[in-house]
Order: structure tokens, then C-alpha cells, then sequence
């Protein structure tokens, strides 16, 4: 559901054209005269291999770890046509029902998080909506995983 739902669905859009993007005022991004795909994958900071620190929530895990390698490789696709962008995207702690009173790991230590999150769904929608409004940043994060919030990439 994490990696191989999405990837099937972005290849059907692709093959039909519908992930060009059209901005606020009307005009749709083009790459050498062609559409210009974008395509932001909602990832996970428990999906980077890098910063991988304890054990659990393998399945989870490698679901976000295998989404980002098909972001990373699609990207490079993009990148030999000249015809997308690929992102993967971490919206950080998210309140919402499964977060709440809920406990997860940083640096090795376990945190207990009893507010369920620190962004709210509109914060984070609001930052992915302001990203993709700056055409020449999501073109130049191209094959990277960004951290929604401050727009810093995180490690693989």
C-alpha cells in the first residue's frame, strides 16, 4: 500500500498524462516544450535506511524504505528525459488518530509523545502547497527526500 499502490497508480497517470501540473494562474510547466511530471510521494523519516537507529516497524518501515528507492529511481528517469520531477516527502510527526498517546524513537531513545504529533494535516498541506508553487525548487529537488517543514533534505 506504501510503495507499489502509489508507483502503479503514477505510472497509469504518467502513461496518460495526467501528472502535469498547471499553476495557480492557469499556465501548465513545461520542459522543453512538453509537459513537465511532478510527482511527490508522501514518505516517512522511518523510511530512511541512513538514519535507521532501532529495531521495529519493519513492515512499515520497509514500505516507506522501498517508496523512496522507486522515487529515487524515477527521478532518474526524469532526469535523463527532462520531462519531470520526482520528491519524496516527509511531513514530520503528524497528529492524528494513530499518533496519538503513542510512542517512537529518536536519537535511540524512545519519546512519548502524549499530543500525538507536532504539525496538524492543514500545516503540512499548506507547506506541500507552497513547495509546489516554487517551480524552480521542486525542479531542483528532483530525486531528493525533503523534509516538508523547513524544506531540508533528509538522508536516504
Amino acid at each position: 500500500v506504501n510503495a507499489l499502490a502509489p508507483m502503479e497508480l503514477t505510472g497509469k497517470l504518467i502513461r496518460h498524462g495526467l501528472t502535469t501540473y498547471t499553476t495557480t494562474d492557469k499556465a501548465t510547466i513545461t520542459s522543453n516544450s512538453s509537459p513537465l511530471f511532478i510527482v511527490l510521494a508522501v514518505s516517512s523519516w522511518l523510511g530512511s535506511i541512513t538514519t535507521k537507529s532501532f529495531a521495529g516497524h519493519y513492515g512499515y518501515s520497509g514500505s516507506k524504505a522501498l517508496l523512496n528507492m522507486c522515487i529515487k529511481g524515477l527521478s532518474l528517469e526524469f532526469a535523463r528525459n527532462k520531462n519531470g520531477t520526482a520528491v519524496a516527502l516527509n511531513p514530520g510527526w503528524m497528529i492524528s488518530d494513530i499518533t496519538m498517546n503513542t510512542n517512537y524513537h529518536h536519537n535511540k531513545t524512545i519519546v512519548v509523545k502524549t499530543s500525538g504529533g507536532e504539525y496538524t494535516t492543514q500545516q503540512v498541506a499548506t507547506q506541500i502547497y507552497t513547495m509546489i508553487q516554487d517551480v524552480a525548487y521542486i525542479k531542483a529537488m528532483n530525486g531528493k527526500f525533503v523534509n516538508v517543514m523547513d524544506r531540508t533534505t533528509h538522508p536516504w
